[in-house]
């Protein structure tokens, strides 16, 4: 029987947290014979081989591979969807999970339009109901910097793989939106789906890429393209512009207070293509403001705690 929905999971050196997803994953309520799970382990060093058997071997459902070398964290999302058998697929984060009732209702929103084959975002809030959305400025004005999560991801099997040229923004760190974009002005039949489908798992500390760089040029660049072309508004883009920056500027936060391990080359140049370069500094000594007022009591209370010898 051919499944309802492939869940593609690509991952790397996360034998524990993928651990718990695939626990989460196979015991919600919602996982039956309609779902097929899909795992690429992108040549991890530590025990996701041992783990992904585990489930492979208790549940048919679940499949496993192994890529010979690391090909990349994006390759790797091609890789796993090329194995994809079911009707529809969705790219699915190692530390993420589908809420309670959250698997359910995707396979039910996928049955009720399985005839007419849109594009299905799920986007990241707690609202309820759907939108149709039939141009990339109305896509983009809704979703803003969320459209960067793989995880809202869930497209026809068929409508994806005659996407020709899926690599061709493999360098960007970005390629999931290109896909978006480019099948989004094919189709124009979007359904953005307001609920809370999934959740992480864990604040997961990532490290690797420039934020800076992919955020404040790469993305930046790609969303300047559809404004030039006449594809989004200078309304919408001004909004992604802002949205972007405050982006980066919690990441810088994240990173300086050890969350994340980034690459924090180049910052300077990387802010200065579109932003002013004094925001380098507004980056560089920001703090969210909850902080700031947490500092400043402590502050007023620190005489009373000598006061009243506070421990």
């Amino acid at each position: 029987m051919t499944p309802l929905l492939s869940i593609c999971i690509p991952t790397y050196n996360r034998a524990e947290i993928l651990d718990e997803c695939l626990r989460l994953l196979v015991s919600n309520k919602g996982f039956s014979d309609e779902v097929e799970v899909i795992i690429s382990d992108n040549c991890s060093e530590d025990n996701t081989q041992d783990i992904s058997l585990k489930y492979v071997n208790a549940y048919p459902h679940v499949r496993y591979y192994r890529n010979e070398e690391n090909i990349g964290g994006e390759r790797n999302f091609l890789k796993v969807l090329s194995y994809a058998k079911g009707l529809y697929v969705k790219l699915h984060n190692d530390y993420s999970a589908f809420t309670e009732d959250g698997l359910s209702n995707l396979i039910i929103k996928i049955k009720s339009v399985l005839s007419e084959k849109p594009l299905l975002f799920l986007a990241v809030n707690r609202e309820i109901g759907e939108e149709r959305l039939v141009n990339i400025n109305e896509l983009l004005d809704h979703v803003g910097i969320n459209i960067t999560w793989i995880g809202s991801y869930v497209y026809d099997r068929e409508v994806f793989n005659d996407l020709p040229n899926k690599d061709q923004r493999k360098d960007s760190n970005l390629m999931q939106i290109d896909w978006l974009i480019r099948l989004m002005g094919r189709e124009s039949n979007c359904l953005l789906c307001h609920s809370p489908y999934a959740k992480n798992i864990i604040e997961v500390p990532r490290s690797g890429v420039n934020p800076f760089k992919v955020f404040g040029v790469n993305y930046l660049d790609y969303v300047n393209e559809l404004r030039i072309h006449g594809i989004i508004t200078l309304e919408t883009y001004l909004k992604l512009k802002n949205e972007a920056y405050s982006f980066i500027r919690d990441f810088y936060y994240l990173t300086n207070k050890n969350v994340h391990k980034y690459d924090l080359d180049n910052i300077k140049n990387h802010i200065s293509i579109y932003f002013s370069p004094l925001s380098y500094y507004d980056i560089v000594y920001y703090r969210p403001y909850s902080l700031r007022f947490s500092l400043f009591i402590r502050r007023l209370l620190r005489p009373l705690k000598k006061l009243f010898f506070w421990r």
